[in-house]
């Protein structure tokens, strides 16, 4: 990762209140979103969900936010080679 000079960038989180089992899936229901600030430093991975949402995993916790995949990568300043 490179030098960052902030390391607190702003994200909306995805909370939801519970699943609903469907006939194939589980699904979410009742999804809300927040803005939450979140230190770099405590990021130690990021990936993409199949929902469309990018998923970022911190030291005990999963945190499901709205942004896209490519755009949590440039506020943390992550170049991924193609």
């Amino acid at each position: 990762m490179k030098e960052n000079s902030n390391k607190f960038i702003q994200l909306t989180e995805v909370v939801s209140s519970g699943l609903t089992r469907t006939r194939n899936s589980p699904q979410l229901t009742n999804l809300k979103s927040r803005t939450i600030t979140i230190n770099t430093d405590k990021i130690q991975y990021v990936f993409p969900d199949s929902s469309g949402y990018t998923v970022l995993q911190m030291r005990r916790e999963n945190i499901k936010v709205e942004e896209k995949y490519d755009d949590v990568l440039q506020k943390l300043n992550i170049e991924v080679p193609y």
